[in-house]
């Protein structure tokens, strides 16, 4: 493989990363990846991520804000919109807001309330519940069809 650095007249060799700091590209503060592999310039040590890499990280990101983030700050607010490819104007129409609200929330000029936290975290976590619950209900129906017990546990 003989892929040219953007940055500079070297060329990127394939390594596997100790710790990079991502953030920067996701727009969080901070998303540190280790033991990554990467496209690194052998001259000015610029890095390369693989797509895969970049999709991975963005769909486990979004799962964590999703299930760990209470309340949203701008950064991952910004983030969540993104990653579902929605417009400010997308997401005020279903939060039912105006556009500069949205606009102000994502610059900080206004907080985010516990509602619009709640409303984009659930963009994120309905669509695995949903899969979640087709699984479940496939697995229902072998076991019917197998004669199988019905299985519940209470954790």
């Amino acid at each position: 493989m003989n892929i040219k650095c953007g940055e500079c007249p070297g060329h990127m060799k394939e390594t596997e990363l100790k710790e990079f700091e991502a953030g920067a590209l996701f727009g969080l503060k901070r998303v540190c990846l280790r033991h990554v592999s990467a496209l690194v310039c052998d001259r000015c040590e610029s890095v390369m991520l693989p797509g895969s890499v970049l999709e991975y990280v963005q769909e486990t990101l979004a799962t964590w804000i999703a299930q760990h983030v209470e309340d949203l700050n701008p950064a991952s607010f910004r983030f969540l919109r993104k990653h579902f490819a929605m417009t400010q104007a997308d997401v005020a129409d279903r939060l039912g807001v105006t556009r500069l609200t949205v606009n102000r929330w994502e610059s900080g000029v206004i907080p985010i309330g516990r509602a619009e936290s709640i409303a984009m975290r659930t963009f994120v976590l309905l669509p695995r519940l949903r899969r979640a619950a087709s699984v479940s209900l496939r697995r229902a129906r072998i076991a019917e069809k197998a004669g199988s017990p019905q299985i519940e546990a209470t954790p």
